[in-house]
Protein backbone atom coordinates (compact mmCIF):
# COMPACT_ATOMS: atom_id res chain seq x y z
CA UNK A 1 0.00 0.00 0.00
CA UNK A 2 2.74 2.56 1.00
CA UNK A 3 4.28 1.76 -2.76
CA UNK A 4 1.39 2.73 -4.10
CA UNK A 5 0.86 6.01 -2.30
CA UNK A 6 5.04 6.54 -3.07
CA UNK A 7 3.94 6.17 -6.60
CA UNK A 8 0.97 7.95 -7.11
CA UNK A 9 2.87 11.17 -5.10
CA UNK A 10 5.96 10.32 -7.86
CA UNK A 11 3.13 10.12 -10.89
CA UNK A 12 1.96 13.68 -9.33
CA UNK A 13 4.56 15.30 -8.23
CA UNK A 14 7.07 14.26 -11.01
CA UNK A 15 4.79 14.80 -13.67
CA UNK A 16 7.71 16.10 -16.36
CA UNK A 17 10.04 13.36 -15.61
CA UNK A 18 7.77 10.77 -15.96
CA UNK A 19 6.71 11.93 -19.15
CA UNK A 20 10.05 11.81 -20.52
CA UNK A 21 10.53 8.40 -19.28
CA UNK A 22 7.43 6.97 -20.69
CA UNK A 23 8.17 8.63 -23.93
CA UNK A 24 11.83 6.96 -24.12
CA UNK A 25 10.50 3.87 -23.04
CA UNK A 26 8.03 3.72 -25.83
CA UNK A 27 10.57 5.32 -28.54
CA UNK A 28 12.93 2.30 -27.78
CA UNK A 29 9.98 -0.39 -27.74
CA UNK A 30 8.83 0.84 -31.13
CA UNK A 31 13.02 0.87 -32.64
CA UNK A 32 13.23 -2.47 -31.87
CA UNK A 33 10.02 -3.34 -33.81
CA UNK A 34 11.39 -1.59 -36.35
CA UNK A 35 14.96 -3.30 -35.95
CA UNK A 36 13.20 -6.57 -36.12
CA UNK A 37 11.21 -4.96 -39.41
CA UNK A 38 14.38 -4.22 -41.13
CA UNK A 39 15.95 -7.83 -40.35
CA UNK A 40 13.74 -9.00 -42.29
CA UNK A 41 14.18 -6.87 -45.40
CA UNK A 42 11.26 -4.01 -45.38
CA UNK A 43 13.00 -0.65 -45.95
CA UNK A 44 13.39 1.53 -42.58
CA UNK A 45 10.62 3.79 -43.39
CA UNK A 46 8.39 0.72 -44.27
CA UNK A 47 9.46 -0.97 -41.10
CA UNK A 48 8.92 2.20 -39.05
CA UNK A 49 5.08 2.55 -40.24
CA UNK A 50 4.15 -1.31 -39.59
CA UNK A 51 6.04 -1.02 -36.21
CA UNK A 52 3.71 2.12 -35.22
CA UNK A 53 0.33 0.43 -37.08
CA UNK A 54 1.44 -2.76 -34.80
CA UNK A 55 1.96 -0.90 -31.59
CA UNK A 56 -1.49 1.03 -32.18
CA UNK A 57 0.36 4.34 -32.48
CA UNK A 58 2.75 5.95 -29.67
CA UNK A 59 0.24 8.79 -28.10
CA UNK A 60 -2.44 5.89 -27.91
CA UNK A 61 0.13 3.86 -25.91
CA UNK A 62 1.22 6.77 -23.76
CA UNK A 63 -2.33 7.45 -23.25
CA UNK A 64 -3.06 4.06 -22.09
CA UNK A 65 -0.32 4.05 -19.76
CA UNK A 66 -1.57 7.33 -18.28
CA UNK A 67 -4.37 5.94 -17.68
CA UNK A 68 -3.77 2.72 -15.37
CA UNK A 69 -0.63 4.15 -13.50
CA UNK A 70 -1.30 5.21 -9.86
CA UNK A 71 -2.70 8.79 -9.16
CA UNK A 72 -4.58 9.25 -12.68
CA UNK A 73 -7.50 9.92 -11.02
CA UNK A 74 -5.94 12.35 -9.15
CA UNK A 75 -4.63 13.75 -12.24
CA UNK A 76 -7.81 14.19 -13.46
CA UNK A 77 -9.21 15.80 -10.73
CA UNK A 78 -6.77 18.21 -10.91
CA UNK A 79 -7.23 19.06 -14.34
CA UNK A 80 -10.65 19.33 -14.37
CA UNK A 81 -10.01 22.14 -11.22
CA UNK A 82 -7.72 24.04 -12.75
CA UNK A 83 -10.36 23.63 -16.17
CA UNK A 84 -13.12 25.18 -13.81
CA UNK A 85 -10.94 27.62 -12.16
CA UNK A 86 -10.17 29.18 -15.52
CA UNK A 87 -13.85 28.57 -17.24
CA UNK A 88 -14.96 30.85 -13.34
CA UNK A 89 -12.18 33.51 -13.79
CA UNK A 90 -13.14 34.23 -17.70
CA UNK A 91 -16.55 34.61 -16.16
CA UNK A 92 -16.81 36.53 -13.15
CA UNK A 93 -20.68 37.51 -13.12
CA UNK A 94 -21.24 33.60 -13.80
CA UNK A 95 -18.57 33.11 -11.25
CA UNK A 96 -20.41 34.94 -8.20
CA UNK A 97 -23.91 33.49 -9.61
CA UNK A 98 -22.24 29.61 -8.93
CA UNK A 99 -21.43 30.94 -5.65
CA UNK A 100 -23.92 32.46 -4.00
CA UNK A 101 -26.12 29.71 -5.08
CA UNK A 102 -23.91 27.09 -3.52
CA UNK A 103 -23.88 29.14 -0.48
CA UNK A 104 -27.74 29.51 -0.03
CA UNK A 105 -28.14 26.38 -0.47
CA UNK A 106 -25.78 24.97 2.12
CA UNK A 107 -27.27 27.03 4.24
CA UNK A 108 -30.80 26.23 3.69
CA UNK A 109 -29.48 22.12 3.84
CA UNK A 110 -28.20 22.91 6.76
CA UNK A 111 -31.35 24.48 8.60
CA UNK A 112 -33.17 21.73 7.48
CA UNK A 113 -31.18 19.19 8.98
CA UNK A 114 -30.82 20.81 12.08
CA UNK A 115 -34.64 21.38 12.45
CA UNK A 116 -35.55 17.88 11.35
CA UNK A 117 -32.52 16.33 13.49
CA UNK A 118 -33.74 18.31 16.49
CA UNK A 119 -37.33 17.31 15.95
CA UNK A 120 -37.20 13.89 14.61
CA UNK A 121 -33.74 12.17 14.88
CA UNK A 122 -33.01 12.81 18.38
CA UNK A 123 -35.68 11.60 21.15
CA UNK A 124 -37.46 14.12 22.83
CA UNK A 125 -35.46 16.07 26.38
CA UNK A 126 -37.91 14.02 28.84
CA UNK A 127 -37.80 11.20 30.78
CA UNK A 128 -39.53 7.95 29.56
CA UNK A 129 -40.48 10.29 26.10
CA UNK A 130 -41.54 6.68 24.44
CA UNK A 131 -44.70 6.90 26.90
CA UNK A 132 -46.26 9.88 25.42
CA UNK A 133 -48.48 9.76 22.73
CA UNK A 134 -50.68 11.44 20.29
CA UNK A 135 -53.95 11.47 19.84
CA UNK A 136 -56.02 12.93 16.34
CA UNK A 137 -59.10 13.58 16.21
CA UNK A 138 -60.99 15.22 12.97
CA UNK A 139 -64.51 17.10 13.75
CA UNK A 140 -64.91 16.77 17.53
CA UNK A 141 -62.33 18.29 19.76
CA UNK A 142 -63.20 16.63 23.05
CA UNK A 143 -63.49 12.99 21.75
CA UNK A 144 -60.10 12.31 22.31
CA UNK A 145 -60.22 14.35 25.83
CA UNK A 146 -62.96 12.25 26.97
CA UNK A 147 -61.38 8.60 25.73
CA UNK A 148 -58.49 9.63 27.89
CA UNK A 149 -60.38 10.39 30.51
CA UNK A 150 -62.27 6.91 30.13
CA UNK A 151 -59.08 5.24 30.13
CA UNK A 152 -57.39 7.01 32.83
CA UNK A 153 -60.96 6.09 34.58
CA UNK A 154 -60.84 2.13 33.96
CA UNK A 155 -56.80 1.90 35.13
CA UNK A 156 -58.04 3.35 38.41
CA UNK A 157 -56.59 6.68 38.51
CA UNK A 158 -52.94 4.53 38.80
CA UNK A 159 -50.54 5.93 36.37
CA UNK A 160 -50.12 3.55 33.32
CA UNK A 161 -49.10 2.91 30.17
CA UNK A 162 -51.37 2.99 27.49
CA UNK A 163 -50.42 1.19 24.18
CA UNK A 164 -53.78 1.36 22.08
CA UNK A 165 -53.47 0.91 18.13
CA UNK A 166 -56.25 0.51 15.29
CA UNK A 167 -55.08 -0.60 11.61
CA UNK A 168 -57.82 1.20 10.44
CA UNK A 169 -60.03 4.10 12.01
CA UNK A 170 -63.30 5.16 11.13
CA UNK A 171 -64.11 8.58 10.51
CA UNK A 172 -64.78 10.79 12.96
CA UNK A 173 -62.96 8.26 15.36
CA UNK A 174 -59.49 9.13 17.56
CA UNK A 175 -56.09 7.55 16.90
CA UNK A 176 -54.81 6.98 19.88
Amino acid sequence: MWMRIRSALRNLLDRRQIESELDSEIRSYVDAIVDEKVAEGLSPEEARRRALAESGGMEQIKQAVRDVRAGSRMELVFQDLRYATRQLIRNPVYAWTVIITLAACIGANTAVFSCVNALLLRPLPYAKAKGFFMSRNSGRTNLYYTVFQALIMRSGGRRASLSISSKRTLPGSPTI
